[in-house]
């Protein structure tokens, strides 16, 4: 089993070993390093070329969000994962430019740092719940009013229904017994369909339909 060498980079003395003592249960994970302020964690990983680096936000000397920019400009084989008490939009945003493989709060149960290291290990990211409802929120606030209704091509809930069984291959008889309306209303729904996304063909709807979430291919 290949273990992940990880620095831990926290002013606090106590919260690192509790870290550390919790950590030993897990094999695939090595505290090779720890690091009481930003400059030290941005030598440390210099000098040991860890796999991940525990960053906390809020340390002395030079901060986390500094701290993780500069591990990632410079040492992109060692991905950070940031520790905070904050839940602010601004230091989430901040971190995941700087280069944050995820974003922790202190408050976590010990299992969630865990999950979010295994994740890390593997090159994806991690939000703790709350954090990613900040995320979801800023996204969202992207598409407001007339943007949401476009991204919905305007098309009713029923001729999604219908769209998304023509895209899987069903006829207009089948689809008539599955949502329980007539086939004329079914090519009224397809003919509406046709004209609200300018498809010539239904090949071009499945497409579509793929494209946009509405099926999903096996």
């Amino acid at each position: 089993m290949r273990k992940f060498k990880i620095v831990l980079a926290d002013d606090h003395q106590m919260f690192r070993n509790g870290l550390i003592n919790l950590l030993k249960d897990y094999e695939e994970f090595e505290v090779i390093g720890e690091a009481s302020n930003g400059r030290e964690a941005v030598n440390m990983v210099s000098e040991l070329a860890p796999d991940i680096i525990v960053v906390d936000i809020g340390m002395p000397i030079l901060n986390g969000l500094e701290t993780v920019r500069q591990i990632s400009a410079h040492h992109p084989g060692t991905r950070a994962l940031m520790l905070s008490m904050y839940i602010n939009e601004e230091y989430v945003k901040q971190a995941l430019l700087a280069g944050a493989y995820g974003y922790i709060l202190k408050e976590s149960a010990f299992e969630e740092l865990v999950w979010a290291l295994k994740a890390v290990t593997m090159g994806k990211h991690y939000l703790s719940p709350a954090v990613a409802t900040i995320v979801i929120n800023e996204y969202l606030k992207k598409f407001p009013g007339k943007a949401k209704k476009v991204a919905l091509d305007n098309l009713t809930a029923r001729e999604r229904e219908v769209l998304q069984l023509v895209a899987e291959g069903k006829t207009t008889k089948q689809i008539s017994k599955i949502l329980y309306i007539s086939p004329k209303t079914v090519e009224a729904h397809r003919s509406n369909i046709g004209n609200k996304l300018k498809a010539k063909t239904w090949q071009e709807l499945k497409d579509y339909a793929l494209r946009k979430g509405y099926i999903v291919e096996s």
